[in-house]
Parts: C-alpha cells; sequence; structure tokens
C-alpha cells in the first residue's frame, strides 16, 4: 500500500518550479518527506535501492514531460490576459494531505520521529553523543554452599596434581578433600559495559571477581580474615556484524576476551569461561528470498562457526598450545512460531597440548605441564628424575574432541517455556601406542595412582541430558523455572581443565544428577537452589553432594 501511494506521489513532488512561494515550500517538505519514506523502505528491504532509483527517475522524466505538455497546452489556448494555475491544485495538496495522515501515520511517522530522536535531526545535543553510545550491566550473586563427602571416600588418595606442579612435588599437603564436609559463604560481582563504536562495531567489556589463577570460576569465598576481594578483567573483545541489503547479520567477528561462541553446555565447557583468540560465525538464511513476503523470514538458518584460541605462549619454543574449534550449525523455527530447534556438530583440536618428558637433570619441558588443571584426565610424570613424587606432571593423552549439541525449545505454554538440552561429545585423540611413546607405559590415573598403560580402559565419551521449565528469564516478581539434568563424563573425555568447575567439584571422571529452580522474588531478584549429587565412573570412591543457594540480583 506505501509502495503504492509512493508510486503515485512521486511525479507530482518532482518539480516545484511553476508554484508561489509558500506552495513551493510546502511541496519541497513533501517532496523532502517521500526521499525518506523511500530511504526507510530500502532500508526494511521493502524495495531495492536499485528500484527506489528506477522510481526517482521514472518519477523524473514523468513531471517533465507533465510540464511540456502543460506549457503546449497554454501555448496553443488563447490568452486573454496573464492568468497562472498553480500545477498542483489545491484540493490536490489536500488528498495529499489526507492521504498521508491517513495511512502512513503510523507506520512511518513513528518511523521517522523515531529516527529523528535517534540521529537527533536539527536538535542540538544536551548530553555528550558518547553517554548514548555505552550501556551497562550487572549482577551480584550471594551464595550459600555446602559440600557433603561420601562415608566410602578414601583418605590419602587423590592427589591435586594442580597443586602439585605449583607446589613442585606431589608429597605432602596436595590432597582433594575427599572426607570433611564443609560450608562455604561465597560472592561474586560482574560489571559489564558495552559500547557502540558504529553500526557495525562494539566493544565490550566486563571486570568479574575471581581468581587470576582459575579460569573456570568468578566466585569469590568469604572467610579470609576481611582482605579485599580481587577484581579483574574478565572479557574484553571486538565484534564486528556485516549485514546485508535484506538487514540480514550474514557475519559477525570476535577478536579479544570472548564469551564462548559455540552452540554448546556445560557438558564440555564451564560457563564462566572466556575464550581468548578470534572467532567468525557465517550465516545463510535458508528462509530469506526475493519476495517481499519472505524477505524477512528467518525460521531456517544455517551458520558455521571458526575459532583460533592461544592456550599458552611459550618463549623458548615454537609449539604454542592452542584450541582450534570448527562448528556447522542450524536453527529452525516451526511455521507457527512454538517451537525452535538448534543443533551444532563441532571439532575441537588441540594443539601440542601433551606432555613431553625431561632429559635426565634438565627442564626444558617443563612448559609442556598445563598451567591449570582440575582433575581427572590420565597424566605422566615428566621430571624423570627417578622420584615418583617430583612435579611437573602432564597430560598423557591428546585431545581431540568431536562434539554433538542439540537444544529443543517449546513456547506452546508462553511465558512457560520448556528446553530440551542434549550434548554429546568424544575425544577421538586418545591413541594407546602414541601414549605409550609418550610416557614409556607408565601413567596416572584418576584415583588409581601409577597404572601400566596397557591395563587402563579407554575412557573418552561423555553426554549430558537437560530439561528446563519455566521462564526464559527470571526478571521479574514471581517469574520461576525448574531444571534438572544428568551428566556421564569419562576420564580422557575432554580437558579436565575447563569442564563444569561445580559439578563433582570440577573435572572429568564423574556421572551423576543434578536438580534445581530459580524464583523471582522481586524485579531483577531471585532465589535459586541447586542440589548437584556425583560419584566417580572408575577408580577409587569419591562421591560428593554438593548443596547451594543464591540470592541474585541483577541490574
Amino acid at each position: 500500500m506505501f509502495k503504492k501511494l509512493i508510486i503515485t506521489l512521486l511525479p507530482l513532488l518532482m518539480i516545484a518550479g511553476n508554484v508561489k512561494a509558500g506552495e513551493k515550500e510546502e511541496l519541497m517538505h513533501l517532496r523532502y518527506t517521500t526521499a525518506k519514506l523511500l530511504q526507510l523502505l530500502v532500508k526494511e528491504g521493502v524495495i531495492s535501492a536499485d528500484k527506489a532509483r528506477e522510481m526517482i527517475s521514472n518519477a523524473q522524466a514523468e513531471a517533465e514531460q507533465r510540464l511540456i505538455d502543460d506549457k503546449a497546452k497554454q501555448m496553443s489556448e488563447p490568452q486573454q490576459g496573464e492568468i497562472k494555475v498553480p500545477y498542483v491544485p489545491e484540493f490536490v495538496k489536500d488528498q495529499i494531505r489526507q492521504q498521508v495522515r491517513a495511512e502512513l501515520r503510523e507506520d512511518v511517522t513513528n518511523d521517522v520521529l523515531g529516527k529523528a530522536k535517534q540521529e537527533r535531526w536539527g536538535v542540538p545535543g544536551v548530553t555528550p553523543d558518547w553517554i548514548d553510545r555505552i550501556k551497562w550491566s550487572g549482577d551480584l550473586r550471594l551464595r550459600a554452599q555446602s559440600e557433603r563427602f561420601s562415608d566410602d571416600n578414601p583418605d590419602g588418595i587423590h592427589i591435586n596434581y594442580n597443586k602439585a606442579n605449583q607446589k613442585g612435588s606431589s608429597a605432602g599437603d596436595v590432597l582433594y578433600n575427599t572426607n570433611i564436609s564443609r560450608d562455604r559463604l561465597r560472592a561474586r560481582l560482574r560489571l559489564g559495559m558495552k559500547a557502540k563504536i558504529t553500526n557495525d562495531f562494539d566493544v565490550s567489556v566486563r571486570l568479574a571477581t575471581g581468581s587470576g589463577s582459575d579460569p573456570v570460576s568468578t566466585n569469590q569465598t568469604m572467610g579470609e580474615y576481611g582482605n579485599k576481594y580481587n577484581l579483574m578483567l574478565d572479557r574484553v573483545y571486538l565484534k564486528f556484524t556485516d549485514i546485508d541489503l535484506q538487514d540480514y547479520p550474514w557475519l559477525t567477528f570476535y577478536g579479544g576476551r570472548m564469551k564462548n561462541p559455540f552452540l554448546s553446555s556445560d557438558l564440555v565447557w564451564d560457563s564462566d569461561l572466556a575464550f581468548d583468540g578470534l572467532a567468525t560465525t557465517f550465516r545463510y538464511n535458508l528462509s530469506g528470498s526475493d519476495d517481499l513476503f519472505d524477505m524477512d523470514d528467518r525460521s531456517k538458518t544455517l551458520y558455521m562457526t571458526f575459532g583460533a584460541f592461544p592456550l599458552q605462549e611459550v618463549e623458548l619454543s615454537t609449539k604454542d598450545k592452542w584450541l582450534l574449534g570448527l562448528q556447522l550449525g542450524g536453527k529452525f523455527i516451526s511455521e507457527s512460531g512454538r517451537s525452535t530447534y538448534e543443533a551444532g556438530i563441532t571439532v575441537y583440536d588441540y594443539r601440542n597440548i601433551t606432555g613431553k618428558r625431561n632429559e635426565t637433570g634438565l627442564s626444558l619441558n617443563d612448559y609442556t605441564a598445563p598451567e591449570y588443571m582440575q582433575k581427572g584426565n590420565t597424566l605422566f610424570q615428566i621430571a624423570n628424575s627417578g622420584n615418583t613424587s617430583d612435579a611437573p606432571f602432564a597430560l598423557a593423552s591428546d585431545y581431540n574432541l568431536l562434539n554433538v549439541t542439540g537444544r529443543v525449545t517449546f513456547t506452546h505454554f508462553a511465558p512457560i517455556n520448556v528446553k530440551v538440552i542434549f550434548d554429546w561429545v568424544r575425544n577421538m585423540g586418545f591413541d594407546r601406542e602414541s601414549i605409550i611413546e609418550r610416557t614409556g607405559g607408565s601413567v596416572i590415573v584418576s584415583g588409581g595412582g601409577e597404572a601400566d598403560v596397557s591395563d587402563i580402559t579407554e575412557e573418552t565419551e561423555g553426554y549430558m541430558l537437560k530439561v528446563v521449565v519455566g521462564w526464559p528469564e527470571i526478571t521479574r516478581r514471581y517469574s520461576w523455572r525448574v531444571f534438572g539434568a544428568y551428566k556421564h563424563l569419562e576420564r580422557d573425555a575432554v580437558l579436565d581443565a575447563f569442564t563444569d568447575s561445580d559439578f563433582h567439584l570440577g573435572g572429568t571422571n564423574a556421572k551423576g544428577f543434578l536438580l534445581g529452580g530459580e524464583y523471582g522474588i522481586l524485579d531483577n531478584v531471585s532465589l535459586s537452589a541447586r542440589m548437584l549429587s556425583t560419584d566417580e565412573i572408575q577408580g577409587a570412591p569419591y562421591g560428593v553432594d554438593v548443596f547451594q543457594v543464591d540470592l541474585i540480583a541483577k541490574f
């Protein structure tokens, strides 16, 4: 309807030469408004830029022809005096006004006024421009956490090899607590800023509490004689989004310390983990076409995400540690709009992640030991000193992961949603012969101490099923959701350094379930509770139940 109206009005608005001064000013105003409408129609994808230029060109030609015809008609008629006839009669202008007011007021005037307000057309800036380009957000979480260990857990079996590497030896006080139940109060503060540089470029920065040596937790444990909390730069990245002529974001680029760019779950990656490096996502809209009714349809999207993330830069070696990731995925929305299906298949390739044994008396290969571990992965001693307690200890297996993630969301009972998440992973890099060549045949398994490589089983798979029922976001008073999940994550299925730090208190070689819920007690204030009950899969018994109660305020 808008397109037909503009085609009708354009020839009348192209010429303002034979009208009076007041009428000319009014006509020029209408020409400017029509030009703005054309720009908006192009931006919204209703017509193409080429079609808009063609419409203006045709209107110009038609208007010029009308002038020639009118002049010829005036010369052919007898003139008794100088009579000027306005090109646009008053009734035509009234008709134009009525049509614009009746048909374009709600759909276009609001857009034009909104754009004028956003871009401040003709209005001097009351506040500096940079203020409008920055948005702040944050949250504060207070947590009461209780850890209850199984009575069957043996004492003095589970060694904290991350602590042993830092201390230089696995002897002494480097054991995990597996027997004494504990209660803790913890706090987490996150403060984020997003700055819009241009329509295509954004910069995001987030500060968070936590430890600089722990990449999978932003919690600050209370009870350190009132010492001040650590507040560090948790995320800082540049985001570039390229939009095509149909206003479709076909390309997104990230650079810096960013949020997880992949479709994933907390089976493989902890939710607090940030990724250092570069990532790019390409999208292809299967639904859009040249048809005006289909151009805005984005119910079927395919995408590919590639990321390159340096894990450890080594000064004295060209074999820096890297993580490369490639994901192919798709997102599909049902015709009713009540169901959303999303799935991705991902390959994660760790480079130079395994350990390398030192020569006797030397320590040149100490850098091959991980800078951070939790627990679960198969290790071996690279000290080569003859003393079995000497650190460092490094990864025995390579890690090349195949990960399949699916997510289905049903909104038939909106605002209540039902979300089902499935995740499966397998480490394709586990190779027994390579491990024997790398380690000499002797390895350290979680909860089992030293073992011969030929005697250990291949534990390289993990899976998770999770169901969430309730509101998609807990930001309103009385909003709620409940959830439950079961996880099974074998010893060498993933790198234990980056897994969920709450499930089994971090690491791999764990199975169990979690149950919980969250309730909005006020707008932007919620109360949540979770229980995680887990046991070991292989090795010495290690069972633990974790209870968490959180008070969360968002701003």
